[in-house]
């Protein structure tokens, strides 16, 4: 039986008529949804309960604001460790983006503005970085190349407002020094020490030494993370 290739085409044009109006129907119910509290509030709860395959430990979305397609701004964001240490606290974080751009792999943002935030780098003695724990992946059991990994971040144009750094690393007495004149050194460092830049805390295993910025504003073109 021969095709008829008028009745091929009619069926052929309904069904762009019908995709074209189902994507229609899509573009319009993602436009109306970003724009509301509910449909916000609904890609809030998407957006955590995607990271919470991917942190170990605990994240908070406070309010989202912004239409999401070309940015957001969000209030009360962190991600803390599994017992509720932080890692990244910020009262406020906004940032623009091509919705394109959010591929897989990478994350592209600009204009990225951080009020009063808190950033918390900790290393204990004898053990690995708080990050590296968050941020570790479960599956240890496969080559490191097959195993799930962070995409790229690359953020443009960010501005820290009132910002607080904190860097934890572990701190030892130098080891060439006899046992009691190491004693004496952790002692004198504990108290403050000749140098007042140095300061020393006990930690589990041993001591740590503490870096500190408060009150720290600034400002930079571009930072990558991977």
């Amino acid at each position: 039986m021969p095709v008829n290739m008028r009745h091929v085409a009619r069926i052929l044009s309904r069904l762009a008529v019908v995709l074209a109006a189902t994507l229609a129907i899509a573009f319009v119910t993602v436009l109306v949804l970003t724009r509301t509290d509910w449909g916000r509030e609904r890609v809030r709860r998407f957006v955590l309960d995607k990271l919470d395959g991917v942190v170990n430990g605990q994240v908070t979305i406070g309010r989202v604001r912004g239409n999401l397609l070309t940015g957001a701004t969000i209030d009360a964001f962190a991600i803390r460790d599994s017992v509720g240490n932080p890692f990244v606290v910020a009262e406020r974080v906004s940032a623009s983006y091509n919705i394109l751009e959010l591929l897989p792999r990478k994350i592209d943002l600009h204009d990225v503005h951080m009020e009063k935030p808190l950033v918390v780098l900790d290393r204990p003695p004898n053990g690995k970085w708080n990050y590296q724990i968050i941020f570790a992946s479960e599956d240890t059991s496969g080559p490191s190349n097959k195993r799930p990994s962070l995409p790229w971040l690359v953020f443009h144009d960010v501005t820290i407002a009132d910002g607080h750094f904190l860097m934890r690393t572990p701190w030892s007495p130098d080891t060439t020094l006899s046992q009691a004149a190491q004693d004496s050194s952790a002692r004198e460092a504990l108290r403050g020490g000749r140098d007042p830049r140095l300061m020393v805390t006990r930690a589990p295993g041993g001591y740590q030494k503490v870096v500190e910025l408060r009150d720290l504003s600034a400002e930079s073109p571009i930072i990558r993370i991977r």
